[in-house]
């Protein structure tokens, strides 16, 4: 099987997907592009490549929602965009800071519990099987 390396331009896009979080079906809607148009463009065994003017377009959008990733003034990305937060991440983050401050600490302490509780390993009963459902119905 030939492995295929990937144009720079559609490695550039490709990135700028990745920074933004996006799937090809969000990355068309957002560029106002088809999805068939945006999975030509990543696909490396096609010569099919992004323009110059989507390119730009898509480093602007970038700028604008992910600034912390992208260098303003020459609209590149920085060196390591993979190293910020992520778009699931940030959803989070903007939802926390839509709380009132009055009750962040009690929202913080929510939001601690319930991650805590996804690290925590499940606690098992041993024994007899109906003893540890009895016990789990309790």
């Amino acid at each position: 099987m030939q492995k295929h390396t990937m144009d720079p331009l559609k490695q550039e896009f490709v990135d700028l997907m990745n920074v933004m979080g996006w799937t090809q079906a969000e990355t068309a809607r957002q560029l106002c592009m088809t999805s068939g148009a945006v999975n030509q463009l990543v696909n490396p065994t096609l010569t099919v490549k992004p323009s110059s003017t989507t390119l730009r377009l898509f480093k602007v959008l970038v700028a604008t929602q992910r600034p912390e990733a992208m260098n303003t003034k020459t609209l590149e990305l920085k060196e390591s965009p993979a190293a910020f937060v992520s778009a699931p991440e940030r959803k989070l983050v903007e939802a926390v800071r839509r709380i009132p401050d009055g009750d962040l600490p009690r929202a913080y302490a929510a939001l601690h519990g319930l991650i805590a509780g996804f690290a925590a390993p499940l606690r098992v009963r041993r024994g007899h099987p109906k003893r540890a459902v009895r016990a789990a119905k309790r």
